[in-house]
């Protein structure tokens, strides 16, 4: 006679009927981020939304790792070997801190949001001040600005103010738009040392996709630095909020942002790739020192983020920054989209993220030692 299964073990069987195919599909989407670097997105734009979501789905690779040990399923074993095989590029994620030098040489990247605060400001002049006032204490050599906004109507003056207030001599300004005129929004490099050479970098989708300013650090060695920003996925409040509140979404909230949201990012990563084209080769022509500095929008699991790599480029936070070091200041809570890239002639010593309210990122500075 067939006897009967004890609760214990009936629960046990009726949770991995459930759980066995939820784990496979989180393995599943996690493979997908790891490979997802691999695929050009102006040719298949849908595998870099995968790479996007990377921290995600490790997490949850992790949480139902456990669960299925837990529970003694054999797909226990098919999770762990996904998960060994997410931990290279996880490693591009999380920095360690292990530099013994000294640097001498203390560089910004900063996207102010066109001095639009997260915070609650009393008065139009309230960001930028804050930020003038930010920058100056921190006693930097370089600083490298995105969305650079006049606050007064008077371009120029703003920017003889802002360099001047947050303690620089030099500077260079261009806009985003080649046609847009001075009043379009744009990069600022800051320099305390001069500028010897300037330029903007441009792209065939019709906009600066940067500023580059060559500034002479003593009599004989000049370094370039190259301020980037590249297009944006352009979410609103109400998409960006969606992706935070992802286990309990409304159907009416998929219908008004999902297409949008998808069509987004689909179209942003595909402009991205034309816009790293242009960038690499801009950066092929570059012979010296170069410390490249930006709003890049994407995430280490990006194809941007691989073809710089490959370009020879090192992230100064993966060997002088701490933990995940998230740039965006948002409800996406583990975007580092924001980075300081090297050549050869500079060692990193010190790499910080800045938690202050005054855009919707976040400020890098980084240490790093100069070998001229």
């Amino acid at each position: 006679m067939r006897k009967k299964k004890r609760p214990l073990t009936l629960f046990r069987t009726i949770f991995l009927i459930l759980i066995n195919p939820v784990s496979a599909v989180i393995g599943l989407l996690l493979l997908l981020s790891i490979f997802s670097s691999s695929f050009n997105p102006a040719e298949t734009s849908v595998m870099a939304i995968f790479g996007l979501f990377f921290p995600l789905f490790f997490s949850l690779a992790i949480l139902s790792l456990l669960i299925l040990i837990l529970f003694h399923s054999k797909f226990a074993f098919v999770q762990l070997v996904i998960l060994l095989l997410a931990l290279p590029l996880l490693r591009k994620y999380v920095g360690y801190n292990n530099s013994t030098v000294e640097g001498n040489i203390a560089i910004m990247t900063y996207n102010v949001h066109g001095f639009r605060s997260f915070a609650k400001m009393t008065t139009k002049l309230e960001p930028p001040e804050n930020i003038m006032s930010f920058i100056n204490e921190r006693n930097l050599d370089i600083a490298s600005v995105q969305e650079f906004r006049s606050w007064s109507g008077n371009i120029n003056e703003d920017l003889k103010k802002f360099a001047s207030n947050s303690g620089f001599d030099y500077y260079h300004f261009a806009g985003y738009w080649k046609k847009g005129g001075i009043q379009s929004d744009g990069f600022v490099i800051l320099s305390k040392y001069p500028i010897v050479g300037k330029g903007s970098i441009p792209s065939v989708t019709g906009r600066n996709i940067g500023v580059f300013a060559d500034i002479q650090m003593d009599s004989v060695t000049a370094v370039r630095i190259s301020n980037i920003h590249l297009v944006s996925f352009s979410l609103q409040k109400g998409e960006i909020d969606m992706f935070s509140e992802a286990a309990a979404l409304e159907m009416d909230k998929i219908k008004t942002h999902g297409k949008s949201i998808l069509g987004k990012l689909l179209n942003s990563f595909r402009i991205r790739a034309i816009e790293l084209d242009d960038l690499r080769k801009f950066l092929k022509k570059t012979d010296i020192p170069h410390l490249i500095t930006g709003d890049f929008n994407d995430t280490p699991a990006s194809y941007t983020y691989s073809m710089l790599k490959q370009s020879g480029l090192k992230d100064v936070h993966l060997k002088s920054g701490r933990f995940l070091g998230a740039t965006y200041a948002g409800n996406l809570p583990w975007l580092r989209i924001d980075y300081i890239f090297y050549s050869q002639g500079f060692q990193p010593a010190k790499s910080e993220v800045f938690k202050i309210p005054y855009s919707d990122h976040y400020p890098v500075i980084a240490n790093l030692k100069y070998f001229p």
